[in-house]
């Protein structure tokens, strides 16, 4: 009898020890952790903009798809600055405009006034010759030398009129400096303009918002947030002793704890190069007599690989989650490796 029960204890003792052999084993090749949370891309919406809101198209909770619009702003300010910009640069073309009839005008002025200096010095040498034959006096070749020495100075100063209306105009083949600026002010009031409608910036759920018709709003206010869908991972902590065999692109199952009957398929991304107290506001100081040696953990990006069949299990950034790495990278199975063992 005494045999029988110690046989039993004998027997119970194994299968306990197997089990804890069976759980170190299954641990180390399948770490897991609790300390994980479902993140995503959250964009501050904001206005490039400011002014009173005229209309608040969205509502809270509700996807919108990306370049659909959430609110718009008072357009009437940004409406007569772009009006006014653009009168500003008629006027500027009309300058440039007259600045090209002065060089016309100065140009003409040089002709007629070669064309005069050319008249001048042809009388100049034919009162020479008259003079050289004495059938004129000095006074007249002196007053022929007098008017050739005028038109040249005619032509001087044309030539110099024509020289500053070039200037003023600029290149010929570049719009005026004045104009430039005109189409700029232009550009920017009519980008103004456009950003009187704010966009969504991207395909997800409005989050946090507030924002009511009335309001006043500043440029690069921060107002609410847009949850962009499009990409979604899990931030898990996993202990320091578990790292030793994680890689990028393990495969990972992922179990939700807002929805139990939900299991997701994921792939590790990357691992964090420093623990997740090393980057907190006041990382812990151990330099000091009573230290205590604790285990630490480091964040591994678990890119999800899919998404919940029913639309009703929608992925909420902060929600809890479970992750399970399978280090195993094709290696014998768990079973294999116990028998193994013994």
């Amino acid at each position: 009898m005494k045999s029988l029960r110690l046989i039993g204890i004998l027997v119970l003792v194994a299968i306990i020890g197997a089990g804890l052999v069976v759980y170190w084993e299954y641990e180390r090749l399948y770490p897991s952790t609790d300390d994980a949370r479902i993140a995503a891309n959250v964009i501050t919406i904001s206005p490039q903009v400011g002014g009173p809101v005229v209309e608040v198209l969205v509502s809270e909770n509700q996807r919108v798809t990306q370049g659909e619009i959430l609110f718009s702003i008072d357009p009437a300010p940004y409406e007569a600055a772009l009006s006014e910009a653009r009168a500003n640069l008629q006027t500027a073309i009309q300058s440039s405009g007259a600045s090209d009839a002065q060089v016309s005008v100065a140009n003409a002025s040089i002709n007629q006034a070669q064309a005069a200096l050319n008249d001048a010095e042809s009388e100049l040498a034919r009162q020479r010759q008259l003079f050289d034959r004495g059938d004129i006096a000095q006074a007249a070749l002196d007053q022929a030398q007098s008017n050739r020495d005028q038109a040249a100075a005619q032509l001087a100063s044309a030539q110099a009129n024509a020289q500053a209306a070039l200037a003023t105009r600029g290149p010929t083949d570049a719009d005026p400096a004045a104009v430039q600026a005109a189409q700029a002010k232009v550009n920017l009031a009519q980008l103004d303009l456009d950003h009187t409608l704010v966009r969504a910036p991207a395909t997800g759920f409005i989050s946090n918002l507030t924002l009511r018709p009335g309001a006043v709003v500043g440029a690069d206010q921060s107002l609410f947030s847009l949850v962009d869908d499009s990409r979604w991972w899990v931030d898990a902590n996993f202990k320091e002793t578990d790292l030793s065999r994680i890689r990028p692109g393990q495969p990972v199952n992922v179990s939700i704890d807002m929805y139990p009957n939900v299991n997701l398929k994921g792939t590790v991304e990357t691992l964090s190069a420093g623990s997740g107290s090393s980057f907190s506001l006041l990382p812990a100081q151990n330099a000091s007599g009573n230290y205590v040696k604790i285990v630490q953990r480091f964040p591994v990006r678990i890119a999800l690989e899919e998404r919940p069949a029913d639309p009703v299990h929608q992925l909420r950034v902060g929600a809890s989650v479970e992750a399970s790495v399978d280090t195993t990278d094709g290696e014998r199975g768990i079973i294999e490796r116990i028998v193994g063992l013994f």
